[in-house]
C-alpha cells in the first residue's frame, strides 16, 4: 500500500471535526511562525541599519577630530614663522650671533611644554646643518648631514605633500602613536629651510 492510500485510510478513521481542528491548528501555527519570522527579519534589518548608520557617524566624527588635531599640529609647527627673531635666525646663513642659539632653545622649550602629547621635538636648521632635539630631559644640539636628511623618509614625504607635511608611523617605539613632520619655508623662495619632526605619544 502506498503512502497516499495509507494517509487517506488514516484520515477516513478520524472524525471530520477533528480533521478540521487539526487543519485549523496547523494553519494557525504556520501563520504564527511566519509572522514571527518576518518580524524577526525586519527587526534584524532595522538593527543592522541602525548600527551601520551609528558606526558611520562615529567614524565621521573621529575623522573630523583627527583632521582638527592634525591642523593643530600643523599650526604648532609653523608658529615660529610668526616670531620675527626666531624666523630671522632660521633664515640666516651665517654663524649664530651671541644669544641666538639660546633663544632658539628657549622657544623650543616653551613650545614643547605647551602641549602634553609630545615625546620628542626635533628641529632641523638646513642653513646651519644643526638639529635641535628636545625631550623632557632638555635640548641637545646635534650636527647633521643635509644630503643624508634629504634622502630620509620625513624629508621625501614632506616634499611630495602639497601641504609640506607628513604623518609617519612610529619607529620601534611601543609608547609612540606616530610622527608628524612639517617643513618651514623661506617666504620669498618657497623653499624649505627647516624641518620640524614631532614624536606624538
Amino acid at each position: 500500500m502506498t503512502f497516499g492510500k495509507k494517509a487517506k485510510l488514516f484520515l477516513s478513521r478520524i472524525p471530520l471535526w477533528t480533521q478540521l481542528a487539526l487543519f485549523t491548528t496547523l494553519i494557525t501555527f504556520s501563520v504564527f511562525f511566519y509572522l514571527i519570522y518576518t518580524s524577526y527579519q525586519r527587526s534584524l534589518q532595522v538593527i543592522t541599519k541602525t548600527e551601520t548608520e551609528t558606526s558611520c557617524r562615529m567614524l565621521s566624527l573621529e575623522m573630523q577630530e583627527l583632521e582638527t588635531y592634525i591642523q593643530e599640529l600643523s599650526l604648532f609647527c609653523v608658529q615660529g614663522c610668526y616670531d620675527p627673531a626666531f624666523n630671522h635666525i632660521v633664515e640666516k646663513t651665517g654663524p649664530f650671533q651671541p644669544g641666538e642659539e639660546a633663544y632658539l632653545k628657549n622657544r623650543m622649550r616653551t613650545w614643547f611644554y605647551s602641549r602634553n602629547d609630545l615625546k620628542g621635538f626635533d628641529f632641523y636648521l638646513f642653513n646651519h646643518s644643526l638639529r635641535f632635539h628636545r625631550t623632557q630631559n632638555g635640548t641637545r644640539t646635534l650636527p647633521f648631514s643635509l644630503p643624508e636628511l634629504t634622502d630620509s623618509v620625513p624629508y621625501r614625504q614632506c616634499t611630495r605633500s602639497n601641504s609640506f607635511h607628513a604623518i609617519l608611523p612610529a619607529e620601534n617605539e611601543s609608547d609612540v602613536l606616530f610622527r608628524y613632520c612639517h617643513f618651514l619655508l623661506q617666504i620669498r623662495t618657497r623653499q624649505p629651510i627647516a624641518l620640524v619632526d614631532l614624536t606624538i605619544d
